[in-house]
């Protein structure tokens, strides 16, 4: 296989192949079974059946056998099977006439679709069928799959002699080792987020002296609230998040006309010099009598901020508890900037080489993944290179033998905090 050759920087991130031209794999797959187009191939006598809807919890399509699939001259069992790399599960909604036809349905896996090894299943009950019909129904699942399967096969024995009495109505399929890779990557322009529910102070870098955390009561839809203890003097709150952009607070108050009347934000990128970001209008005056209200100010940063304070003066009311922060969220972009890189594909084998920059020494290490797809975006294969993130230039360096399915290679890289960027995509030409 030849595959095109990238040379990147950051300047050209924006000629990547769009999304809509390269399938992002997804973590799972689920067939309704009301056609064949998930399917890598079938046995010969499967149709699809649309009766008895109202029977098999409005299931409106059915793969289930022809009649002649347990004829004299039909083989021994009817079979479905998807080609699916790397499956961590495979599991199939049976419906059945009788307990009996249970033990016909078998899961097996390959690597080859030649050679199939039978999978141990276990089966939990389907509640959704009529229970005044003759019909009942079944969830059958494999889970302990061999490394190395890329074709799950779902037999029917024809000891289960009756084709209108059973049918498959759904099967998933879920990705293994590394599926979390297909569904956490940002697409440009999406923000990373960090998130503090006000259940303790860890996430603060820094704070004032007076303030509790309060997490003994859910009355008011939130598990834990940040509070100021006393009400004698202005108290603060500092977050360090790099790259933060916006910020969406979460409040809830009592018997306030404006509860952001004695509140400021204000963002610095050295932590020393701060400017006053302005809070939108719009938060309704509190209710009285004992009646909280909940409010989310969302709130615009200026570029370059790392640095955010929350600071709430005197408030002159009966109590200190009468706002009350319950969530804070940080919408950040990458601390990171591709310098400059390329994939080299040739002959069967991916070779990643990228120079990051990293803007900040907050983050303990960079792991790059190199992963290879095939035409549908389906995850083959992946592996991943680490270094450590010292501000400055970071060397990666990853390769990978490709399976000979591969038609597109990603690059790109994680980091705990930032979660997940695409770099680079390749297409075979």
């Amino acid at each position: 296989m030849m595959l095109k050759k990238i040379l990147l920087t950051c300047m050209c991130i924006s000629l990547m192949i769009s999304s809509a031209t390269f399938a992002q794999a997804e973590a799972s797959l689920t067939d309704k079974c009301d056609d064949f187009s998930n399917l890598y191939e079938y046995s010969e006598y499967w149709s699809i059946q649309t009766n008895n809807k109202s029977k098999l919890g409005e299931d409106g399509g059915r793969f289930q056998r022809k009649s002649g699939a347990v004829s004299d001259d039909a083989d021994d069992s009817q079979y479905i099977t998807y080609y699916y790399p790397r499956p961590e599960s495979a599991e199939v909604l049976f419906y059945y006439t009788s307990e009996e036809y249970i033990s016909a349905v078998t899961i097996s896996g390959s690597s080859d679709n030649v050679s199939f090894t039978e999978l141990e299943t276990t089966r939990t009950a389907y509640t959704g069928c009529d229970s005044t019909s003759s019909w009942s129904g079944a969830y059958i699942k494999a889970t302990d799959i061999p490394d190395g399967v890329k074709y799950i096969k779902i037999e029917i024995d024809k000891s289960a002699n009756v084709t209108t009495g059973c049918a498959i109505g759904q099967v998933t399929l879920v990705q293994g080792e590394s599926s979390y890779v297909n569904t956490a990557i940002p697409e440009p322009g999406e923000y990373n987020i960090t998130e503090d529910n006000c259940l303790s102070f860890d996430m603060l870098y820094d704070k004032s002296e007076n303030w509790r955390v309060e997490t003994s009561e859910d009355k008011w839809g939130d598990a834990g609230r940040i509070i100021k203890s006393t009400d004698t003097d202005t108290e603060y709150l500092v977050y360090k998040i790099p790259s933060v952009v916006k910020l969406d607070m979460a409040i809830n108050y009592t018997g306030m006309t404006d509860p952001f009347e004695f509140v400021t934000v204000e963002a610095s990128p050295d932590g020393e010099n701060y400017t006053v970001a302005e809070i939108p209008d719009g938060a309704p005056a509190g209710l009285t009598g004992g009646n909280w209200s909940t409010y989310t100010a969302s709130i615009a940063l200026p570029k370059g901020t790392e640095y955010v304070k929350i600071s709430v003066s005197q408030t002159d009311y009966t109590a200190p508890w009468w706002l009350n922060f319950v969530n804070f969220k940080f919408y950040s972009s990458s601390p990171y900037e591709i310098k400059d890189g390329e994939i080299d594909v040739t002959e069967g084998t991916a070779a990643a080489d990228y120079t990051i920059k990293v803007n900040y020494k907050v983050y303990d290490n960079i792991t790059m993944y190199l992963a290879a797809y095939d035409e549908s975006g389906l995850l083959l294969d992946i592996c991943a290179e680490s270094a450590t993130a010292e501000m400055g230039d970071v060397q990666l360096n990853a390769s990978l033998d490709l399976p000979d399915e591969t038609k597109y290679v990603r690059a790109f890289f994680l980091n705990g905090l930032q979660g997940m960027h695409r770099i680079c995509e390749t297409q075979e030409q």
